[in-house]
């Protein structure tokens, strides 16, 4: 819906007919004017989603400490840091849920514990800090560290193809062949 007007006396017809023509148009309308009778007492939703925790919520000591060594063993890789942080993520949301929540400090000791080499250096710049890191502060670190590691590796490949084709250009000049 687009904005909405606040009911005051001046509005309060156009208002009264438009809400009027909504309930019509959802056939609500005569719950309002009390023509239709109302339902009877249903019971609330607490009941079943306690039992779907109950069946999906393991909340096991096994499945906890399962989920906190797989947590603390979790390698970055290949995978982006999007793709590391939403499988660090995931695991700490089971963890939540199942009861063991992990702080933000031990999360973020956590990805950097997984990090390559390549991150080495940004790593030990946040772990020197004196103040704690949020998740999404690291986040976003993490990332523009990767935007610039692909800078890196762009100049690199890019010089190295200028160093090719000079060599190439070198080697087929007309001096060269000569020698």
């Amino acid at each position: 819906m687009g904005s909405s007007t606040p009911v005051a006396v001046h509005n309060f017809t156009t208002w009264k007919a438009q809400i009027a023509m909504l309930l019509h148009g959802h056939d609500l309308y005569g719950h309002l004017d009390g023509s239709t009778p109302s339902p009877p007492t249903t019971p609330t939703l607490n009941l079943p989603w306690d039992q779907l925790h109950t069946s999906f919520a393991n909340k096991s000591q096994t499945r906890i400490f399962s989920l906190h060594h797989h947590l603390s063993r979790v390698p970055k890789d290949t995978k982006s840091i999007v793709e590391y942080l939403r499988e660090i993520r995931s695991l700490s949301d089971e963890l939540a849920t199942a009861g063991s929540p992990v702080a933000n400090e031990e999360l973020v000791v956590k990805i950097l514990s997984g990090l390559g080499p390549e991150f080495r250096e940004i790593s030990a710049a946040i772990r020197a800090r004196d103040s704690a890191t949020s998740y999404e502060e690291l986040l976003d670190k993490l990332l523009d560290h990767e935007i610039f590691l692909k800078h890196e590796d762009l100049k690199k490949t890019t010089t190295q193809v200028i160093a090719a084709v000079a060599q190439r250009v070198t080697n087929s000049s007309p001096t060269s062949r000569n020698n």
